[in-house]
């Protein structure tokens, strides 16, 4: 959990670091961004400096006062950026937008679970790209693993 909070926090400051080193006092204009044509929303947009920052403060403390076995829990339970960074890496940033299928109130439970996003990455996960496998394989195993771990009565955080 560490390494994706320190990874999520790099890739927000070096991309939007001429946003951060006025932190966000200058007034808001609607610009691309240098490194594509995409407008900066999603993971990267002005409201989630706030989010960043106090992840990041949350971390410093972690790393210096609290006990290894709270931090993912601290974490996890103060701070939806961690979620958003994982689907932001995750997903295909082509169309984001819900799809107006008018046969969608038709389908059944299954067809409508196999059409999810995650639930084809989980199928295809020798087709995906490493980084999108390293972030779904640590939320599977930390599932699995506390799943096993609390059933038996042992400690899990």
């Amino acid at each position: 959990m560490v390494t994706l909070c320190c990874f999520a926090i790099w890739k927000y400051f070096g991309r939007r670091w001429n946003y951060i080193k006025y932190l966000g006092l200058l007034p808001r204009k609607v610009k691309k961004d240098s490194k594509s044509d995409e407008f900066l929303t999603g993971f990267y947009g002005d409201d989630v400096f706030v989010y960043i920052v106090h992840m990041a403060a949350l971390m410093v403390f972690n790393v210096l006062v609290v006990n290894v076995q709270i931090v993912t829990r601290f974490i996890a339970s103060s701070c939806p950026v961690i979620y958003w960074f994982a689907a932001a890496m995750t997903t295909s940033s082509v169309n984001h937008q819900k799809s107006t299928n008018r046969n969608q109130g038709q389908q059944t439970l299954f067809q409508k679970v196999v059409s999810n996003e995650v639930v084809q990455q989980v199928m295809n996960f020798k087709g995906n790209n490493r980084k999108t496998n390293l972030i779904i394989g640590y939320f599977l195993l930390y599932n699995v693993v506390g799943i096993t771990m609390h059933c038996n009565f042992l400690p899990w955080t």
